[in-house]
């Protein structure tokens, strides 16, 4: 499970090294763009690194970390899917709502495929690391 957490978690800082890294020019559009891009980046990298230094450490966490996994795997599951949906509507039907470029299509380019993708292998793995993470709470 260490392999696939570790798989997950590059792809996750791949996807939010991205984000962070298109942040300031978002900012310079409009602040509610650039800000909404460094909360994913910040979410995508908390999330990456956690997953590659197991930062949910059995010594400490005891009978509670099938718990903790699991929650974490299924935000970053909620998350990620919730960014894939944006990144369609906003390539397809246009920026939602706000800020100077609501209505209007975003283009497609080959890094935000790549994100995409990134983001899309992190869902999988972390479903299958969600499926393999018992439920309940082991004895005290």
């Amino acid at each position: 499970m260490r392999a696939l957490e570790r798989a997950a978690g590059g792809l996750s800082l791949f996807a939010g090294l991205v984000h962070a890294d298109l942040g300031p020019a978002h900012f310079r559009v409009w602040w509610g763009y650039g800000l909404f891009f460094a909360v994913a980046a910040l979410a995508q990298l908390l999330l990456g690194l956690a997953l590659l230094l197991d930062a949910l450490d059995p010594a400490r966490l005891g009978p509670s970390l099938p718990r903790l996994k699991r929650a974490m795997y299924a935000s970053g599951i909620v998350g990620n899917a919730l960014l894939i949906g944006l990144y369609v509507l906003t390539r397809t039907w246009g920026i939602p709502l706000f800020g100077p470029a609501a209505g209007g299509i975003e283009r497609v380019a080959p890094l935000d495929v790549a994100t995409e993708i990134a983001q899309a292998g992190t869902i999988a793995l972390l479903a299958t690391l969600l499926a393999r993470t018992p439920k309940g709470y082991a004895a005290r």
